[in-house]
């Protein structure tokens, strides 16, 4: 059975602690939390500020990555 909407926001709750020691800002663990939640593969932002400098890591299966660079990625 699939997770129901509610489900997947607990599933983000219960990480954003754990994106939250990646030193990001409150407001920006969830959106980590949720990248790791659903498995993606990359999250791209152009928050500088506050994931700049985990640009081109990889944290539990989630690349982050600039909007510039992914679309490198993308299209080579």
């Amino acid at each position: 059975m699939a997770d129901t909407p509610q489900d997947r926001i607990r599933k983000v709750r219960r990480h954003s602690p754990q994106a939250a020691g990646h030193r990001l800002p409150a407001r920006d663990a969830p959106i980590l939390a949720a990248a790791i939640v659903s498995r993606s593969a990359v999250l791209v932002t152009g928050d500088r500020r506050d994931f700049g400098a985990l640009f081109g890591k990889i944290i539990d299966g989630v690349e982050i990555l600039p909007p510039g660079e992914a679309v490198h990625a993308v299209l080579g």
